[in-house]
This record gives C-alpha cells, sequence and structure tokens, in this order.
C-alpha cells in the first residue's frame, strides 16, 4: 500500500485542469463568459466544446439564446457516450449597448449545464451643433477663424482622417485642431478663411471619420470677403473686379512677398501708408491706370518695385522711392 500512494498521488496532480459547467453534459469552459467589446454590425465569436460524460449515446438540446447571440447549429446533436462535441456562439451587436443571455443544454437522457454569455457592442458615434458656420466679414489679405466642435459621445476613440474643401480660400489650423478625440470628450476643429476675393461666399468643407453612421460630414462655411486691407499682406493680387481697395490701417509687403495691382485698379488709402520692401507690381495701362490716393506709398530700399501708369495723387507728399529697381511712370 505504502508503494502505491507515490503513484496514486502523482496520477492525480499530472491530470490536466479544464474549467467546466454541467453535470452529466459538461461544457468545457467557465460558467461565463465575456465577449470582447464588437463593433455594431461586425461579429465575434467564442469556440468550445461539450462532453457527454454519461456512459451512453444521448441527445443534446440547445436553447436560451437570442441575438445578438447565436449558436452556430441549435438544432440537436447526437453525442456517443464519453465524446465531445464543437460548439460556437457569435456575438453581432446591432446597437451600442451591454447585452447578456443564458445558453441552456439539457441532455435527452441526462445532464444539463448553462453558459451565461455577455458582451458590449461599441461604436464611435459623433455629434456637433450645427450644420453651418459664419465667418465674420473678413478682409481681402486678412483671416478669421472659426471653432467647429465635435464629441465622441459612443465608444471607441473617433478620428478624422480627411478634410476635403470646396474653396481653397478655406483651409484648417492643424496646430490647433484635434484629429483624434476620445470617447466622452470634446474636441475642435479650427477653420479659417482667408479671403483673395473681395464678395459673399458660401463652400462646405466635407469630414472624413471613423464612425460608420457619419463617415462623412459636411459643413457649410459662410463667409464674406471686402476689399478693405490693412496690416501685413503677402503674395496678394488686388484685381479689379475687387476694386475700389481701401486701407483702414497701415500696409506693409514684407521682405520676400509680394503684391500686385492690376490695371484698373483704384486703391483709397484714407491717409495711411503703404510701405513695400518686398516686391511692388504696379503694371497699369494707358486705357487702364493705377489710381493711388489720399496716403503715402513708401519702396523701401532695395524693394524690387515694376511701376507703370499709375496715377498717383499724394496726402501730404508724393512717392517716396528708395528702391533703385522703381520704375515711375505717370
Amino acid at each position: 500500500m505504502k508503494k502505491l500512494l507515490p503513484l496514486l498521488f502523482c496520477a492525480f496532480f499530472s491530470t490536466p485542469f479544464f474549467a467546466q459547467t454541467g453535470t452529466g453534459i459538461v461544457l468545457l469552459t467557465g460558467p461565463t463568459h465575456t465577449f470582447t467589446p464588437t463593433t455594431v454590425d461586425s461579429a465575434s465569436s467564442f469556440d468550445f466544446q461539450l462532453v457527454n460524460t454519461v456512459a451512453i449515446e444521448q441527445t443534446v438540446l440547445f436553447g436560451g439564446l437570442n441575438a445578438p447571440f447565436a449558436l452556430a447549429d441549435n438544432t440537436p446533436q447526437v453525442v456517443a457516450a464519453s465524446d465531445t462535441l464543437d460548439l460556437s456562439i457569435s456575438f453581432t451587436p446591432s446597437s451600442i449597448g451591454a447585452f447578456s443571455d443564458t445558453l441552456n443544454v439539457v441532455g435527452t437522457i441526462f445532464g444539463d449545464a448553462m453558459l451565461v454569455v455577455s458582451g458590449d457592442g461599441i461604436q464611435v458615434q459623433l455629434t456637433w451643433v450645427s450644420d453651418t458656420l459664419q465667418f465674420a466679414t473678413t478682409a481681402i489679405g486678412q483671416t478669421d477663424t472659426v471653432a467647429l466642435s465635435l464629441s465622441s459621445v459612443g465608444d471607441g476613440t473617433a478620428v478624422i482622417s480627411d478634410l476635403q474643401f470646396s474653396n481653397s480660400i478655406f483651409t484648417v489650423d492643424s496646430a490647433a485642431s484635434q484629429f483624434n478625440i476620445a470617447q466622452g470628450t470634446t474636441d475642435n476643429l479650427i477653420f479659417v478663411f482667408a479671403p483673395i476675393n473681395a464678395g459673399e461666399f458660401s463652400e462646405t468643407v466635407t469630414i472624413s471619420t471613423n464612425d460608420p453612421n457619419n463617415s462623412q460630414i459636411v459643413i457649410t462655411l459662410l463667409s464674406t470677403g471686402i476689399s478693405e486691407v490693412s496690416g501685413e499682406v503677402c503674395d496678394l493680387v488686388w484685381t479689379v473686379v475687387n476694386s475700389p481697395f481701401t486701407l483702414v490701417g497701415d500696409i506693409v509687403v514684407p521682405e520676400g512677398c509680394s503684391l500686385t495691382i492690376d490695371p484698373g485698379v483704384e486703391v483709397n488709402m484714407g491717409g495711411h501708408k503703404l510701405t513695400a520692401n518686398g516686391e511692388f507690381v504696379c503694371l497699369g495701362t494707358s486705357e487702364a491706370p493705377i489710381t493711388i490716393q489720399g496716403g503715402v506709398v513708401h519702396l523701401g530700399p532695395g524693394a524690387p518695385a515694376l511701376i507703370e501708369y499709375l496715377v498717383y495723387e499724394g496726402w501730404g507728399g508724393d512717392v517716396n522711392v528708395d528702391s533703385p529697381y522703381a520704375l515711375l511712370y505717370t
């Protein structure tokens, strides 16, 4: 007897341990199973085995599961004595939320088992207040910004993957905007209006997201550009369609930038000063001269300038020309 004890001890502890539930009909799994969070309208599955521990063949019946859970085959199955049966349960949520149900298994001769299954249906969901953004009236060469607040009220991080504008006078301030919006938070996209022409504008931005119900969000952008200018201007063309241009403050063309004034344009300076440290091009024609009146034009040292058919009516002085490249024709 003493010699048998070590053998029995080794045999007992070398037998693998499996989680199981049930009597007679045994499921080789724990009494509960939780699916990984599953995106709405997609599926997750759980595979496991059933064992008929009764020493006789019997039929196994299944019941209890309803959508969004489903047994791959819920028809009665004949299982031989001490044999196994492969089973698979799918979880296919059609909406956001927490779900739970119970699989009931019954043997026609002896035995039964239960398995409680649960899972969360998840889905990125974005909300926003308005489909229209109104910008302030903005002078050509200046900018205005408006924020669009987006809230992630579903499950998971909302991702803004692309922005398409119908007109390039609108852009997004990437540095100030958030393109990944964590679950339960609100962040902003900052849009910029930079008019290059006067007039009223009604344009759109199309926002691509990973929200399956709002994969493309279209926002209307309303704005008005006017020909009142001040401050720094860079790489702009003042066209006759936007004429006359009215200065509401001093204008500076920085070094490395340019300002081109097209034939026929009128500039009312309102007593302000236009300083060109960058390229200054005023190429009027005899039929359509450029007219600048009511202020001072200063061409900085070394600033390249091309001037033809410019009618300048200086207010408080004539054109102050420091540029050796200036060609003046009136």
